[in-house]
């Protein structure tokens, strides 16, 4: 089971963001330019001392200022139409190396090696790992007699999210929301995968018996919204055109015309898929479903195998449109479909964009049952939003 989750002395924001264009107020991405691709180490380590001046600055003046009693903050955000609650506190990183959290994606050597750079020589954790869990009522309602008083803290940043913060630090409070946390079988990292391996491997160099602090949110999978990433197919002016491959597409799918504003904000069905270019959207559907499960299954007996972003590589992207490692050819990008529908437009319209597919995004039951296997799931397959906004809630080790 995971071990307590909470906060000894967190660091708060005193001066939230707000719309006022103050850099101190509006972001903390001043505090992360180092962690920007393409820095050399030295450019690294001269932006993280600066970083470091720049923190000692905003703790002088009460900007942040740590809560003295161990705590846990209750973080609410609304975005368009989406609400997301979750608690932020500290988990234990050695959690991650005994499977109590689990986790569905691969990392990138060389981007936890900056991150850990950062950390080591700041002693920050500046944005939580965001943890999610099957729906627990003793949480739930915690949550919601939190929100019964003002919040201490609120705002609205430009981009329309709105956020609320509740400290909550009554003794009571925190040993009933920590023993129904320590009550779930385990945690699952939804987003974060890079800064959480940063803190187990911190874990598993030290290799002790005392808690290794990882900065957290952990949101109910009843708020977890994930968005599909979209499959960008570069134009190489290559052999393959969107038309043939409709071609080669009609003996296993249906093609149905349809217009891309009727169906960008729906939820695809199981096993649909939609191929869009700048004058004419499709949706492809499986002609026979029933087989899908039974072939899969029988072939690999792996969860991840089943989701409809791995089925679309490896019955489209992979034999029909010829890119077999996904993860490094040029000829194909993803991004994620929380992005507005002009914008998106405006990409099918480059001369660059041949086509785009784009699958149902798994849902946090696929994200469980693929971690609980030790599966991972295919490169870019899911978009959580909205994202906890960084700097809000912060942690700093102790010195020592």
């Amino acid at each position: 089971m995971p071990r307590l989750f909470r906060i000894e002395g967190p660091l708060t924001k005193e001066g939230l963001p707000t719309n006022s264009g103050d850099q101190r107020d509006t972001d903390i991405g001043c505090l992360l330019q180092a962690l920007v691709p393409g820095r050399t180490a030295a450019d690294r380590k001269a932006i993280s001392l600066n970083a470091l001046e720049t923190w000692g600055s905003w703790t002088a003046d009460g900007t942040f200022s740590q809560h003295p009693n161990p705590s846990f903050v209750l973080y609410r955000v609304r975005y368009r139409d989406r609400w997301q609650h979750g608690w932020i506190g500290l988990t234990d990183a050695r959690d991650l190396i005994q499977k109590r959290i689990r986790k569905h994606e691969n990392v990138r050597a060389d981007r936890v090696a900056q991150l850990t750079e950062f950390t080591e020589l700041s002693g920050l954790q500046t944005t939580p790992v965001f943890l999610s869990h099957p729906q627990q009522s003793v949480i739930n309602r915690i949550m919601f007699e939190a929100q019964a008083s003002p919040p201490q803290r609120s705002g609205k940043l430009p981009d329309g999210r709105e956020f609320c913060l509740w400290l909550v630090d009554d003794p009571q409070k925190i040993s009933s929301l920590g023993d129904a946390i320590a009550k779930l079988q385990c945690l699952y990292i939804a987003d974060g995968h890079h800064r959480a391996a940063v803190s187990e491997a911190q874990a598993s160099a030290i290799n002790g018996t005392h808690f290794i602090p990882m900065l957290s949110i952990l949101v109910p999978s009843n708020e977890l919204h994930v968005y599909p990433f979209y499959r960008r197919i570069l134009n190489d002016e290559g052999p393959l055109s969107v038309w043939s491959l409709l071609d080669q597409l009609r003996g296993t799918y249906l093609l149905r015309a349809c217009l891309i504003e009727q169906m960008y904000y729906q939820y695809l069905p199981n096993h649909q898929y939609l191929l869009c270019t700048k004058d004419a959207c499709w949706l492809l559907i499986k002609k026979d479903q029933k087989l899908i499960h039974s072939e899969t299954t029988s072939r690999t007996g792996r969860p991840e195998d089943l989701l409809d972003v791995s089925i679309l590589h490896s019955e489209i992207i992979g034999p029909l449109v010829g890119i077999t490692d996904p993860t490094k050819d040029p000829r194909i990008e993803y991004g994620p479909l929380s992005m507005h529908i002009k914008d998106f437009k405006t990409m099918l319209a480059d001369p660059q964009t041949a086509f785009v597919l784009i699958a149902r995004a798994p849902t946090a039951d696929d994200i469980f049952r693929v971690a609980d296997t030790g599966g991972v799931m295919p490169p870019k397959s899911t978009s959580v939003e909205p994202k906890i906004i960084d700097g809000l809630v912060l942690w700093q080790r102790e010195k020592a």
